[in-house]
């Protein structure tokens, strides 16, 4: 927007001031005879412009730049909002899959304890049926050492 003001001064500053792109076009096309013959050796050495044509051309480079420009700041506002969506929806997906490791890991922790559990069990089952074996073995032989010793008691009263 700042050139279109430094332009439009300049425009509005030339020796030109009033007069239409048909009257300075036909200005610079050459002297008229009433002119003196310093001002036409100066003017044609200077080259013909139309200052209408190029005010228009600048006008239109700048509006040209300012539409640009607009059009890259909407297509900026529009990636960020995309990349603000990618990224709220990254991080959602993020956290699903978190709470679904951690739901699965701690799956696992609780099998693992309950095999671990179920180990120790059959260990002590093991150990009170062997320890159970061996009460009911030595109560036989107690039995049996009784018994052998009625038998031997009765053997002697014969």
């Amino acid at each position: 927007m700042k050139s279109l003001t430094v332009h439009s001064r300049k425009a509005s500053g030339s020796a030109l001031r009033g007069r239409s792109p048909a009257t300075a076009t036909h200005r610079s096309a050459g002297p008229s005879p009433s002119e003196s013959s310093s001002h036409s050796a100066s003017e044609s050495r200077k080259q013909p412009r139309d200052v209408g044509a190029e005010v228009t051309k600048k006008l239109a480079d700048a509006s040209d730049s300012l539409l640009l420009h607009m059009q890259n700041k909407s297509e900026s506002k529009v990636s960020s909002k995309r990349m603000k969506f990618e990224y709220a929806r990254f991080s959602k997906e993020l956290q699903a899959h978190e709470a679904h490791a951690e739901r699965e890991h701690d799956a696992r922790r609780f099998i693992a304890t309950q095999s671990h559990e179920r180990a120790m069990s059959e260990d002590k089952t093991r150990q009170l049926e062997l320890e159970l074996r061996l009460e009911e073995a030595k109560y036989r032989r107690l039995a049996m050492e009784h018994i052998g010793q009625v038998d031997t008691i009765g053997d002697e009263a014969n």
